[in-house]
């Protein structure tokens, strides 16, 4: 492994050099070929490996270091977000980018709280790619505003509702409501406890790890102001949701 003498050489070389050393993670092939083809129009960009999950990625910074690692929010061993995080143990000196085909706004509210850099998505315009590795690599953070807007929005309804919720929980019309509050995920979520499912089974068919559905579970909790698995359970008769 890169021990921390040996990266400040080699990112001084990189300095002297003007180009920016990315990794890319992500488990489909095209996606990372489609992000590779980005970066290397930039001249002062230079991706130096790839990885399609967490093993290949630590194989690949025992030989080398980057100065931004750019992961797809969903890979197969941990989630983006997880990984992130050991990343910042590990690999203070290295930033990480997170890069999404979808919009969650549970992802981007925890990424926020992890202090990861900043979350784009993979449909986001070739020079805002590009302008993300630039500012992150510089230590700055980099969020679409139309995904932190959307996510600023969502948790202050979910805030506002939340003693409507509990004042009003035996109401069968706000149920519906408190419903439309939820994504499809949480929804998803509910359905798969309902149905008596352990943490570790919910994670095998929603792509989670058993960690991350614990604390998503606890997240719906909250927000549904209940205090037991059980009572999770019962709302999805409350939310009409078929099994």
């Amino acid at each position: 492994m890169v021990n921390n003498q040996q990266y400040q050489s080699i990112k001084h070389s990189n300095h002297i050099e003007h180009k920016i050393r990315v990794i890319l993670v992500d488990d489909h092939e095209i996606a990372r070929q489609g992000l590779r083809n980005i970066l290397s129009s930039a001249s002062d960009i230079q991706v130096i490996g790839e990885a399609a999950n967490f093993e290949q990625m630590m194989d690949l910074l025992n030989d080398t270091i980057a100065d931004v690692a750019l992961i797809d929010i969903q890979i197969p061993g941990k989630n983006g977000i997880e990984l992130a995080k050991e990343l910042q143990i590990y690999f203070p000196q290295m930033a990480t980018l997170l890069i999404t085909g979808y919009q969650s706004n549970l992802y981007v509210a925890e990424a926020l709280n992890c202090g990861i850099p900043g979350l784009i998505t993979k449909d986001s315009r070739q020079g805002l790619i590009i302008n993300a590795v630039r500012v992150a690599a510089n230590g700055g953070s980099v969020w679409e505003n139309a995904v932190l807007s959307e996510t600023i929005k969502s948790m202050t309804r979910l805030c506002e509702a939340q003693y409507s919720m509990r004042t009003y929980s035996g109401n069968s019309q706000f149920q519906q409501e408190k419903k439309v509050l939820l994504s499809s995920k949480q929804l998803e979520l509910i359905k798969l406890v309902a149905c008596g499912l352990t943490n570790k089974q919910i994670g095998s068919k929603m792509g989670y790890s058993e960690a991350t559905v614990k604390k998503y579970l606890s997240v719906l909790m909250y927000l549904l102001g209940v205090s037991k698995r059980t009572q999770v359970g019962i709302m999805a008769t409350h939310f009409d949701i078929n099994q």
